[in-house]
C-alpha cells in the first residue's frame, strides 16, 4: 500500500545549532556546583599530594610547601562550599524565586562592568600564565584567542543572568589556585615536551639532543594537547561574561552600547597598565578584576 501522508500533522522541525548548543550549556549549568566540587576536590588533593612529595623529598621545598598549602586551602574551600551547598545551588538555579531577575534594570552598568572585567582579566591572564607556564611566553596567542572565543560564544548566546556571574567566580578560583600554586609541578613535563619537539632550547634547562622522530612527534603532540586544553578551559571560563555582554548589548541602542563597551574596555586596560607599572602582586590583579562583579 502506498504511504499515507497526513497533512494535519506538522513535520518535525530541526533545531538550529545555536539552540542545541544553548541547551547543552544549560544542561551543564544545572549541575555546575556538583562539577565544581568534584574538580576542586581532585585538584586540591593532587596539589596537596604533589606539594607534600616535594617537601618530603627535600627538592624545591619552598615551592612544594606553597603547592601543598594551595591544595589544602582549596580542599577547605570545598568543605565550606559543600556546607552551604543549598544556598549556592539556589543562587545558581533558574527556578522561580530562587535567582535574581535578569539584568534589565541597569544594562549600562552591567555592560560597563562586564567590559572592564573582560579586558582586565584577559590582560592579567596573558601576563600571569606566561610567567607561571613558560610555554605561553612563546605561544602568547593561546590565552588571547581563548578569551575572545569565550566572549564571542557568550555574546552569541546572550541571556546573561546573575547566576552566570556566580558561575564565573566559582570557576575562576581553581584556575587561579592552579596557576599560583601548582603550575611548577608541570613545568618539567612541559620543558621535556618542548625540548623534544623543537631543535631550539626554549623552555627550562632540559635539552634533548638528536631526538628520534617518534620522540619529536610525541613532544609536538603533547604540547598541542596542552595548548588545546588551555584554549578550551579559558574559553569556557569566559562564556558567562560574554553572555552578560550580549544581554546588555541587546537592551541598549547600538551607539550607546558600543560607547559603553569601549569605555569599559579602555579603563580596564588602563587599570592593568597602571598596576603593572607599579609592580603590584598578582593577587591584587585578581582582587581588582573580580570585585566589580560582586
Amino acid at each position: 500500500m502506498p504511504a499515507v501522508f497526513d497533512a494535519s500533522v506538522p513535520p518535525a522541525r530541526q533545531s538550529p545549532p545555536s539552540v542545541i548548543f544553548t541547551s547543552v550549556l544549560e544542561t551543564i549549568s544545572n549541575n555546575v556546583l556538583r562539577h565544581w566540587l568534584l574538580l576542586c576536590a581532585c585538584l586540591g588533593a593532587s596539589l596537596a599530594f604533589a606539594g607534600s612529595f616535594f617537601v618530603l623529598s627535600h627538592t624545591q621545598q619552598n615551592q612544594g610547601l606553597q603547592t601543598a598549602a594551595s591544595g589544602a586551602a582549596l580542599l577547605l574551600l570545598v568543605l565550606v562550599t559543600a556546607r552551604w551547598r543549598t544556598v549556592i545551588d539556589a543562587m545558581l538555579s533558574d527556578a522561580p524565586g530562587a535567582a535574581a531577575p535578569r539584568l534589565t534594570d541597569r544594562p549600562r552598568l552591567t555592560l560597563f562592568i562586564a567590559s572592564f572585567v573582560a579586558l582586565f582579566l584577559e590582560l592579567a591572564l596573558i601576563r600571569y600564565t606566561r610567567s607561571q607556564l613558560r610555554v605561553f611566553s612563546f605561544f602568547k596567542n593561546v590565552p588571547l584567542i581563548a578569551v575572545y572565543l569565550g566572549l564571542g560564544i557568550g555574546c552569541a548566546i546572550g541571556g546573561g543572568r546573575p547566576r552566570h556571574v556566580i558561575a564565573f567566580l566559582l570557576w575562576f578560583v581553581p584556575l587561579a589556585i592552579f596557576l599560583a600554586g601548582g603550575a611548577f609541578v608541570f613545568a618539567g613535563a612541559l620543558g621535556g615536551f618542548a625540548a623534544a619537539a623543537s631543535s631550539e632550547q626554549v623552555l627550562g634547562d632540559i635539552v634533548v639532543r638528536d631526538p628520534s622522530e617518534a620522540v619529536a612527534f610525541a613532544g609536538q603532540v603533547g604540547m598541542g594537547v596542552f595548548c588545546l586544553i588551555t584554549l578550551l578551559t579559558l574559553a569556557s571560563l569566559f562564556v558567562p561574561i560574554g553572555r552578560l555582554l550580549g544581554d546588555a548589548f541587546e537592551r541598549l541602542p547600538r551607539l550607546t552600547a558600543y560607547s559603553v563597551n569601549i569605555a569599559g574596555s579602555l579603563i580596564g586596560s588602563a587599570a592593568f597598565l597602571i598596576l603593572g607599572y607599579l609592580w603590584t602582586p598578582p593577587w591584587l590583579w585578581v582582587l581588582i578584576g573580580l570585585v566589580p562583579l560582586l
